[in-house]
């Protein structure tokens, strides 16, 4: 993840998404999905500022950007809070996607809890 430091300075290259280490596939699917990461992490970070103290789940930043699939934007939050980028608020209401425990994330300046 050493990589992904380097989120938003301006790289040509964008970060290589997170993957299971040892896993040639999950390894190959992060390859794959390298060129819109990205993208993605850039418009979590605009709803975010866009949501402020209130911040967001992941479920309703999939139903925001209109993703039908989970596992296409759930790891780009894990990226973002490694890079400390974004930071759990401390709440943890019902995610209506799953219906169960969800987080919710902040950026760094409407964060009102330590980071863990």
């Amino acid at each position: 993840m050493s990589d992904q430091l380097g989120l938003f300075t301006g790289r040509v290259d964008p970060p290589m998404p997170g993957y299971a280490p040892g896993s040639d596939t999950s390894r190959e699917a992060a390859e794959r999905t390298r060129p819109c990461v990205s993208d993605l992490h850039h418009r979590i970070i605009r709803y975010l500022t866009r949501r402020q103290f209130d911040g967001s789940t992941v479920f309703e930043n999939m139903v925001a950007f209109g993703i039908t699939k989970k596992d296409r934007i759930a790891p780009r939050y894990s990226e973002l809070y490694k890079a400390g980028k974004i930071f759990k608020n401390g709440r943890r209401p019902v995610s209506r996607g799953s219906r169960s425990m969800a987080t919710v994330w902040v950026l760094p300046e409407f964060a009102t809890e330590e980071r863990a």
